[in-house]
Order: structure tokens, then sequence, then C-alpha cells
């Protein structure tokens, strides 16, 4: 009907829900027997309902698992999840103590406990936490009884964690003997859980690594190795992006910069003299410019700056330049005398700025304060 395009109509039958489990079986305790043999105490014994009960836990216990693995993955998440649980799924107390490091393991070789551990996990009742690497306890092997508390009537069993041949440490429950089964298969669980989880920590730790080496590139790539500011490339990126922290109609300032004869320094004390005023150009520069601002290296003994101000501050800026090139002076030692000429061009933000016509109007009036340079940079005794 509803293919052809004509009204569906609901019809109502009345039924009654009948308990079975999947099998088909009823839920009617069934003791296990076995054939020509009597049974002392059937007890021992589990029954059908124990089975299913069983096959309930183990579900259950996949699902707990999947659900901490993927809410967190930080070990304190996970460890503290995982108390909560152990604590809803009837643990009086229990603990996870773990191995410095996985220890593999052939099939010939025996798990020896070692020296120390630490605790990941601790759950007593209804107090539950869990621990990063660097806050869980160290425990001494002699002193691993000190977290576990016995009541009477039950006991404290140990399982091994392991993945394979990894082996991770150990898992204390405080336990009835009949509730064995269940928390051995959910050791197997938590074991699979701290292979996944440290599966997912190295690959966090390679994630860490290739984010570091990308950031070290994209440093290199745009900085000059030299002075430590920005290269050509990095300075013409960065300073459209440091436009953007301004509105329209704020006032900027671009300028040039370069050293004082630096071809006469290269030839006569050589180009690691020269290399070295360079160096401290960069070093004045990003001294006396506001804090923020880009300052890069343009090419050879040139560099480019960008802040905000007008020529009143670009004045400001030149003569602040200019004195700590003379404090330099006074007590460098060096056989020449560190010069920087400016040239700044001030400038009304629209959003539309031409940056190679400001950097050539720049230009234009550094080459009219190199007319008011040092004519000599050489010191009298270094003639």
């Amino acid at each position: 009907s509803f293919a052809a395009g004509r009204g569906v109509t609901s019809l109502r039958i009345p039924a009654s829900c009948i308990r079975r489990s999947s099998c088909g079986c009823s839920y009617e305790t069934v003791s296990m027997k076995i054939p020509g043999k009597k049974i002392e105490n059937p007890s021992r014994y589990f029954s059908h309902n124990g089975l299913h009960k069983m096959l309930q836990q183990n579900m259950i216990s996949a699902l707990m698992l999947r659900n901490l693995l993927t809410e967190s993955l930080s070990r304190r998440g996970f460890f503290t999840k995982l108390a909560h649980q152990m604590r809803d799924i009837g643990a009086r107390s229990s603990y996870i103590l773990l191995n410095e490091e996985p220890i593999r393991l052939n099939r010939s070789e025996d798990f020896v406990l070692p020296d120390t551990m630490r605790l990941y996990m601790r759950q007593d009742g209804l107090y539950c936490e869990g621990y990063d690497a660097e806050a869980a306890p160290v425990v001494q092997r002699r002193g691993v009884g000190e977290f576990f508390k016995r009541r009477r009537g039950v006991r404290m069993t140990t399982f091994l964690l392991f993945y394979d041949s990894y082996q991770y440490g150990v898992m204390a429950v405080e336990i009835k003997p009949e509730e064995v089964l269940y928390f051995y298969s959910m050791s197997l669980q938590v074991g699979s859980g701290i292979r996944y989880l440290q599966l997912a920590e190295n690959q966090e730790r390679v994630n860490r690594l290739l984010e570091r080496q990308n950031e070290l590139l994209d440093y290199a790539a745009s900085h000059d190795k030299m002075t430590g500011v920005f290269n050509r490339v990095g300075i013409m990126d960065q300073i459209p992006v440091f436009l953007t922290n301004f509105k329209r109609g704020q006032k900027l300032v671009l300028v040039m910069a370069d050293l004082d004869h630096l071809k006469q320094i290269n030839d006569t004390f050589g180009h690691a003299a020269g290399d070295n005023a360079i160096l401290k150009v960069a070093d004045v520069l990003v001294e006396c410019m506001p804090e923020g601002c880009p300052v890069g290296r343009n090419g050879g003994d040139e560099f480019l700056c960008i802040f905000p101000g007008t020529d009143r501050e670009l004045d400001e800026m030149t003569a602040k330049i200019r004195r700590c090139c003379d404090e330099y002076n006074v007590d460098s030692g060096k056989p020449y005398y560190l010069g920087i000429s400016v040239g700044g061009v001030s400038f009304v933000y629209s959003g539309r700025e031409d940056l190679s016509i400001l950097m050539k109007k720049a230009d234009e009036r550094l080459y009219v304060a190199k007319k008011h340079r040092r004519k000599n940079v050489l010191r009298e005794w270094a003639v």
C-alpha cells in the first residue's frame, strides 16, 4: 500500500512478554549434571542462569572498555573512569599497578613482579581516583599490601594485565571467589585497553614531534638564520598580518634601515666583522621598536620594520636608534663605529595599502638619510 501511494493503516495486536535467553531456553535454573556421577555439591557448578549472567557481564565489560577508549585517551581520564566503573560493577576495592615500562616476554618466560611499580588506579568503596604518569605513586614490591584493605569474607584477587607478549602490571580486586571468572575476563579487557592507550600515547608523541618539526621548518622558512629576525619572505608575509590588528584610519610608520659603510667594514676587517655589525643592527632595531612590532632583514644590511605612529614617533624612533648606536660605540671595543641610517614613511591605514609603493617611499628617504652618515666608520686607532 505504501509503495502504491495508498494510505497505511495501523493494527495493534495484543501480546505478552515471555522472558527467554537468546538461545530460546527459559530462565529457570537448570543445574549442570554429569551423567553417571553423583554431584555432592551442585552449588559448585554453574547453573544456566549463571552462564547467562556471565555472558551478560562479559558484554558489559566490553562496552565499558569501548566507552573508556572513546571518551578519554589520557591516563588519568582512562583510569579515573575505570575506577568508577569497577565500583559500579560491584568491586569492593580495586587497584591497578603498572610497570615503569611494559615488559615484553617470550612465551617461555614467566612474569616477575618488578621491585617498583606505579599505582595508576585506586578504588576503595565509593572513593575513585586515577593518575597520570607523573603523579602515579611509586609502590615498592614489599609495600604493595598497604593498598589492599581486606575485609572479612572476601579475598583480594590479583590478575596479570597483558596483551599478547606485553606485560603491563597487575589488577588487584577485592571480590568473592565466585566472581573470579568475571573479573578475569575484565582484566583481559583492561589489558587490551592499556595496549590501546599505549599506542595512542605513542601516536600523540609522534604528532607532537611532527608539530614541533613543522614549527621549526616554518620558523626556518620565515626567519633569518644569522640575526633571528624575519627574513625577506617572513617580513613580507608578516606585515599584512600585523596590519589586521588596526582599524581603518589609524596611523602607522614603515621604516627601512641599513648599516652604514658595510663594505668598508668587510674590506678592512673581513666579512666576520661585517656579519657581527649586521647582527648588532638587528639587536638595536628589535630593542628600539615597540613590543610586538615586526622587524625583518630585507636583504644584506637592509632591514624593514613597521609600527603604529606618525612622523613625530618616527623622529623619536630615529633618535632612539642613534642613541643606542652611540652607547654601543662607547664600550664595544670594535675598530669601527656602528651607524644605522633610517628612512621612514607614515601612512593612514585604509586596508588597501600597496606595500611595494610604501617601501619605495621609505627607501627614497633612506637614501636621503645616508647623506648625513659618517664619512668614515673606522676608528682612529684602527687605521
